[in-house]
């Protein structure tokens, strides 16, 4: 699995192929926009503009992913539901919070 690393408004992801790869999501809130990059070494070879209005579904895309992969052997018999059910939760408070934000 690639590194992952933040600092500030910005998360570095490496390529999950190794190499000098990787991706950089950077926050812009004087644009109220995402900038999603794709670097080699140092050098940028694309740029994606994300509107903050698009994030919801971004981020959906993420969680329902992650819902996707959740292991039902890692949890404990007594253990609280780790299941898609309570992603599915967390996802529709971060979308109602993200859609409010968004329209303010």
């Amino acid at each position: 699995m690639g590194n992952v690393w933040a600092t500030g408004q910005r998360v570095f992801v490496e390529d999950a192929r190794g190499g000098d790869a990787y991706l950089r999501a950077t926050w812009h809130p004087e644009g109220r926009q995402f900038v999603i990059s794709h670097w080699q070494g140092n050098v940028c070879l694309a740029a994606t503009r994300v509107p903050v209005e698009a994030a919801p579904q971004l981020i959906g895309l993420l969680a329902g992913a992650l819902g996707d992969v959740v292991s039902p052997t890692v949890a404990e018999p007594t253990a609280a539901p780790t299941d898609r059910g309570v992603l599915q939760r967390w996802w529709e408070r971060s979308r109602s919070w993200l859609l409010s934000r968004a329209a303010g």
